[in-house]
């Protein structure tokens, strides 16, 4: 069963589409449109950063249960660039989720976060990038800017 915050939406301002970049009040991105899945069960988080990461030209499909972000990735595993996933949530861990999805494609680039400390060696082994809440949209656009 699809959650009732599994969806997409892409940026409807005019002034995003055709841009050559993105200016923020840190620097300057290059308009690269990423497919990003957002993953967090706080409805108010993942909305402010989808809604962040729209503005900045990507892609994004938020869930709030991992376990329909995972079932989507199962789908298609090429579906998103990017997984933004919060770390602590009731169905699943952030690390969990990261761990099924490169099962599945072992490139996908995963950033998790948390308003909690996550131990460096624990970043390093999954190979990911870690942001901590609360973050800004600077903070946001730039890891996913920086995805490969």
């Amino acid at each position: 069963m699809t959650s009732p915050l599994a969806h997409s939406w892409s940026p409807a301002a005019p002034a995003v589409r055709g841009q050559r970049s993105l200016r923020t009040a840190s620097g300057t991105y290059p308009a690269l449109q990423r497919r990003v899945a957002v993953v967090d069960d706080d409805a108010l988080v993942a909305r402010v950063t989808q809604m962040i990461l729209a503005h900045g030209g990507h892609r994004v499909q938020v869930f709030d249960d991992p376990c329909d972000a995972l079932q989507a990735l199962r789908d298609d595993p090429d579906a998103f660039d990017v997984l933004f996933t919060d770390l602590n949530m009731p169905a699943m861990r952030g690390t969990e989720l990261i761990q099924a999805a490169r099962a599945l494609r072992p490139d996908l680039f995963a950033v998790l976060t948390s308003g909690c400390d996550v131990p460096p060696a624990e970043v390093a082994a999954l190979d990911l990038t870690f942001v901590r809440k609360p973050f800004d949209a600077d903070v946001l656009l730039r890891v996913v800017h920086g995805a490969p």
